[in-house]
């Protein structure tokens, strides 16, 4: 799901606890943040606590690099993904770059496993609306649509033998007949999907083909319109594909596979080379031969444990930034309430707030700081919140607790590496390499299953 972007409005600062409880409340509420925001914390500047800056190093890697490159950026949900690629976006668009940004959501069903077929579709028609949405070329994204329709339509009938000796013409139209929305079909109608596929198989050179040329003459046209549309020397096209991540279904192990089949084993056909293209890609999922990012949390404790005080100091700036005027995080939360919140959140954003909000509305005391009840009942909803947890999840966990590592002991825990991980059971943090742990709210319940060493 793409967040909610949104400006901050605060009220001059009133006298009553409960609205001040409510602006910081409404702060705290997760919307992808501008560069220029006030709430803004600028990644570069707490590298100790984030790692390294890898949406510099993409930034710098899509810049300078070749149209027809393709990048992979991983990241845990609430780990500040979407604000860093806002700030990927307005970094490539200062050098006078055009940048769309599509959510794979909007135009496919990722709980079903995707295909290559639709995925071009998808790519084609996304950019093509997100240029238009972007008022660079007003009329791209029905024209693309209709363009790609017509050639489906256009494209020959096969002639097939029957079993019972008789010609047939193989797969038809009907499908695409009438005013169908191909567009919305691709989302939306299965059957729609499966006779697009059917159609198309064997057929993919000319799928790709026709792809590139779709996409080279827009880039052809934005390239003329540039000028006159941002004021700056053109460099290029990029293209963000965004909430791949967010793959899910009943057939995990299907949809993963897929996944991993169009954008690995069938990089070469979904390779646009008047572009250059970013996936955002789930964080269990690696390419070969290909640069692999991730986004992870802020460091709040080492390996063996001990408190991190730089990862401390920026949780405490990003709250500070939330605050409502006049007024700083003492105001609310004692100097050891606010380090006990940092510590169960294991340095992952969205539980940090999400902990201070619950607090915020469980306060039925009318002074501040908090209470001590409404912080217990705000750690009380994170934790049941990821609970219960099931006996394979828990003996993942351990293995997680012990080695820092997310290694595969058998094929069948792909999708409890996946559950975990996009749950935040499991959070990733960087100093050197990446390295895992266990949320700190429910290690406790990881630590007392596991088998005695005596």
């Amino acid at each position: 799901m793409t967040l909610r972007q949104t400006p901050c409005t605060i009220d001059s600062v009133p006298d009553d606890v409960e609205s001040l409880l409510r602006q910081l409340y409404q702060n705290l509420e997760q919307v992808e943040l501008e560069p220029t925001d006030v709430r803004y914390v600028p990644f570069e500047d707490h590298l100790e606590s984030f790692g390294p800056d890898v949406i510099a190093e993409l930034g710098r890697d899509i810049a300078w690099s070749t149209p027809g490159s393709t990048y992979f950026l991983s990241g845990l949900r609430g780990s500040g993904k979407s604000t860093q690629l806002l700030r990927l976006q307005a970094n490539l668009q200062s050098q006078g770059f055009a940048v769309v940004r599509l959510n794979a959501e909007d135009y496919l069903n990722i709980r079903l496993p995707i295909n290559v077929t639709e995925f071009l579709f998808f790519l084609v028609g996304g950019i093509a609306d997100q240029v238009e949405t972007s008022g660079w070329l007003p009329d791209a994204g029905s024209r693309i649509w209709s363009r790609l329709r017509d050639w489906v339509q256009a494209l020959p009938r096969r002639i097939e033998m029957q079993p019972e000796a008789k010609l047939s013409t193989g797969a038809d139209l009907g499908f695409l007949q009438g005013e169908v929305a191909l567009k919305a079909s691709l989302r939306a109608d299965e059957s729609f999907v499966a006779q697009l596929r059917r159609f198309l198989e064997g057929r993919l050179s000319a799928l790709v083909a026709e792809a590139n040329e779709v996409v080279d003459e827009l880039v052809d046209e934005l390239r003329s319109a540039w000028p006159d549309k941002a004021g700056s020397n053109w460099k290029g096209l990029v293209v963000l594909v965004d909430s791949l991540d967010h793959i899910r279904g009943d057939d995990f192990d299907k949809v993963r596979r897929a996944l991993v089949d169009v954008v690995d084993h069938q990089a070469s056909s979904i390779q646009l080379h008047s572009t250059r293209t970013a996936y955002i890609v789930p964080p269990w999922l690696r390419v070969e031969g290909a640069p692999n990012r991730s986004l992870s949390n802020i460091k709040v404790r080492d390996r063996d444990k001990q408190r991190f005080q730089p990862g401390y100091e920026t949780m405490r700036t990003i709250l500070q930034l939330r605050c409502p005027p006049d007024t700083t995080t003492t105001d609310f939360l004692t100097e050891d309430v606010l380090d006990g919140l940092i510590h169960d959140s294991g340095g992952h954003l969205r539980d940090f707030f999400r902990l201070i909000r619950s607090a915020t509305v469980a306060a039925t005391a009318d002074t501040l700081p908090l209470p001590d009840a409404a912080i217990a009942r705000g750690r009380q909803e994170l934790r049941e919140g990821f609970i219960p947890l099931a006996d394979d999840e828990i003996s993942y966990l351990g293995r997680v607790a012990t080695t820092h590592q997310v290694h595969l002991a058998e094929q069948h825990e792909w999708e409890t590496l996946a559950n975990l991980l996009d749950r935040h059971l499991v959070l990733g943090f960087q100093n050197g390499e990446l390295w895992y742990d266990v949320h700190p709210i429910i290690a406790d319940l990881v630590t007392e299953s596991q088998p005695s060493s005596t």
